[in-house]
């Protein structure tokens, strides 16, 4: 198959890959999630589309809830979160209305309660329903969906020798990346992953070794090196960097 040129490539990717330090569809998420941010500030937060979106999530997840929090966001997310404290109401009111119109058993005769009560449970699940989310958190989903977005053109590119060697020296993906791309990577793909992901663990592994090793009071006065932040870095291959 044709590949394209190395000229060709996505800029940002190749400056990921040359990045020693972290996964890179780690890196490039974190500037896709800076990115979503300045717009979303900007034009989206009062945008009907994305106001459907957070009522349907019912909000932000935790975590980005509480960064929003923390940008000093809050004239904009009163705009959001007011939206979304009148539809939870509306439907928690709308729940109750239907657990009024119970009517225990001693009260009605059995055949009409029969009838009435399957008419009522029917009314009453749907209603419970409604106040389920069935969406994720909108900031979770964009990116979720840009890191696919890399990963595949990461597979692409991996068709490229010179992508290899850059891939193959690169610091490699978390495990979370890693696991998406090869569900989707062919085999000749596959095995640069693989071998790329057994080489990482290697060295970590020899790091946390060394790093308990210089624990031992015997060895403790040794130079201490890259092996103190082996328990870091492991975190992180497993984990992903913070987004």
């Amino acid at each position: 198959m044709a590949t394209l040129g190395f000229i060709r490539k996505s800029p940002s990717l190749l400056e990921a890959l040359r990045n020693g330090n972290d996964c890179p569809v780690c890196l490039l998420c974190e500037e896709d999630l800076r990115y979503f941010y300045r717009w979303y500030f900007i034009e989206y937060y009062h945008d009907t589309t994305w106001i459907d979106k957070t009522l349907n999530s019912r909000g932000f997840c935790n975590r980005h809830s509480w960064e929003l929090i923390r940008m000093g966001k809050g004239r904009e997310m009163s705009v959001v979160y007011e939206y979304l404290v009148k539809s939870a109401l509306a439907k928690l009111e709308r729940v109750s209305r239907e657990l009024r119109k119970y009517e225990p058993e001693s009260r009605v005769n059995k055949v009409i309660k029969k009838i009435r009560g399957k008419k009522h449970l029917e009314r009453l699940q749907e209603a419970k329903g409604q106040l389920q989310p069935t969406e994720i958190c909108p900031i979770c989903k964009s990116i979720s969906d840009k890191a696919a977005g890399w990963i595949q053109e990461l597979l692409m590119d991996l068709e490229d020798e010179r992508i290899k060697e850059l891939y193959s020296s690169s610091h490699g993906l978390c495990m979370n990346h890693f696991n998406q791309a090869l569900e989707f990577a062919p085999p000749e793909s596959s095995e640069i992953l693989v071998q790329k992901q057994a080489e990482v663990l290697r060295k970590l592994n020899s790091d946390m070794e060394e790093y308990w090793r210089k624990t031992d009071y015997r060895y403790s006065y040794e130079p201490k090196g890259e092996e103190q932040t082996a328990w870091v870095r492991a975190i992180k291959f497993f984990a992903g960097k913070e987004i």
